[in-house]
């Protein structure tokens, strides 16, 4: 059920803070999103690092409706990127700050468990997961407000 609350919750928050036009030019970002995120997650479960509660349909071990939602993060990641690259440092860093307190939250929740992992590492692998994400958005043309 968390994982339903958090895709309703982050799509509603893109339908309400992007205007729909903007969509048809980011929705790279939200597929490059995805498959960062199925990449990283069922490589490090499959490593014993942490798991997902099985709550719903998963795949390799990930429910759907988180991945699902991580095109939505990943679009509203893309979105609001600043330019300058001290802006888009502060960005990500803050981005994976809020990103590991929903994780942090998820733990205690227990609808995600440490294995053999740290919020110390979580927080290293959001931000060089944020920065691959970008890149690769912008690459596709698909990151900032302006096309």
């Amino acid at each position: 059920m968390p994982w339903v609350v958090l895709f309703f919750v982050a799509w509603l928050v893109v339908l309400f803070l992007i205007p729909v036009q903007k969509l048809k030019r980011l929705w790279p970002a939200g597929l490059v999103g995805l498959a960062a995120v199925y990449a990283i997650d069922s490589t490090f479960i499959g490593l014993g690092a942490y798991s997902y509660s099985s709550a719903g349909p998963a795949l390799s071990g990930i429910p759907v409706f988180y991945l699902l939602s991580i095109v939505a993060g990943s679009i509203l990641l893309a979105y609001f990127r600043p330019n300058g690259s001290w802006k888009q440092l502060l960005f990500v860093l803050g981005m994976a700050l809020g990103f590991l307190l929903i994780e942090t939250a998820m733990v205690a929740l227990r609808y995600f468990h440490y294995l053999s992992w740290s919020t110390g590492r979580s927080f290293l692998l959001d931000v060089a997961g944020f920065i691959m994400v970008l890149w690769l958005a912008e690459k596709a043309g698909a990151a900032g407000k302006e096309p």
